[in-house]
């Protein structure tokens, strides 16, 4: 006896195959985000392969696999799953080994909208005008008028 046609509509994964575009606009701004762990990633991978850790090597290539094979889709929550397993990791912090490091990120943190306004002014046309105007009667008085 034949199958009947409608048995094959029966695959799995036929529910929600096309997600709706607020979601796909979500699932893609969420990998976009998580693309800044790709490149200490793979540098995690190529220390663990040496290490010879093997059963946290295939974890960290799947994870690996999924963060840059956008094509590869696979649940939002998966995504999320990845997210809080690269904050625990860590990952910015590790690819460095020096101590003194950690204050530095955060003076870099804390100064980085002051340096953006100096860098914004100092494309300006007027910055050597602004400058020499500024600091010129401190310079003379430091180091005596120019000759």
């Amino acid at each position: 006896m034949a199958p009947s046609p409608s048995s094959s509509l029966n695959t799995p994964g036929g529910v929600g195959a096309t997600p709706s575009p607020q979601e796909d606009a979500a699932y893609r701004e969420k990998v976009r985000q998580l693309s800044k762990y790709i490149e200490p990633l793979r540098r995690m991978i190529t220390k663990m392969g040496n290490e010879g850790n093997l059963d946290k090597l295939a974890k960290m290539k799947k994870l690996l696999e999924i963060l840059s094979n956008p094509t590869k889709r696979v649940p939002l929550e998966t995504i999320m799953k990845c997210e809080v397993v690269l904050e625990k990791l860590d990952l910015k912090r590790g690819e460095s080994s020096v101590g003194p490091v950690g204050p530095a990120t955060k003076e870099h943190h804390f100064f980085s909208p002051l340096l953006d306004a100096v860098g914004q002014h100092l494309q300006s046309p007027m910055a050597n005008h602004t400058l020499q105007r500024t600091f010129g009667p401190c310079l003379e008085a430091l180091f005596g008028p120019e000759i």
